[in-house]
């Protein structure tokens, strides 16, 4: 946040929100969003240049001579985007709460599949209670499904 703020200060127009101060706020806010993506627990991540450089006077007028009053980039590298775009094959979950305060929870997740991709051997037994909810297997629903009461469908 105080990167974009320092970058705008002195670098918009007086008059308010016009298409050039737009055009500089939007792309402002594309570098610090792009930088933000080096962002890690310092325990494990060295961000030492990414801090200096954000507080950075010369840095940030680096950045404003970057930003063009007619123009984009499509391309999130521009912006100092470092991405690691692995395909994600893992967990998904969602949360719905009502206003009376009921809860839903739905997860879903292939990593039962995957780690019988690689022969492990605790993939076919789920940690915990060994209930599931709600199991989706070869297009049929088993609810509540305890292996006790419904047996193995594959892996739940």
């Amino acid at each position: 946040m105080a990167f974009m703020l320092q970058t705008l200060d002195g670098f918009l127009e007086k008059g308010g929100l016009n298409q050039k101060n737009v055009q500089r706020i939007v792309e402002t806010f594309k570098h610090a969003y792009g930088r933000r993506s080096e962002l890690g627990d310092p325990y494990f991540t060295n961000i030492t240049q990414l801090l200096h450089d954000l507080g950075s006077p010369e840095y940030i007028q680096r950045i404003r001579k970057s930003i063009h009053d007619g123009e984009t980039s499509a391309n999130y590298s521009y912006y100092g985007a470092k991405f690691n775009l692995t395909e994600d094959h893992g967990t998904a979950n969602l949360v719905v709460l009502s206003p009376n305060g009921d809860a839903v929870s739905v997860t879903s997740t292939d990593i039962v599949r995957d780690l019988r991709k690689i022969g492990h051997k605790t993939a076919r037994e789920p940690r915990g209670s060994g209930v599931t909810g709600i199991a989706v297997t070869d297009g049929k629903i088993y609810a509540n499904c305890d292996k006790s009461k419904y047996g193995d469908h594959n892996g739940f």
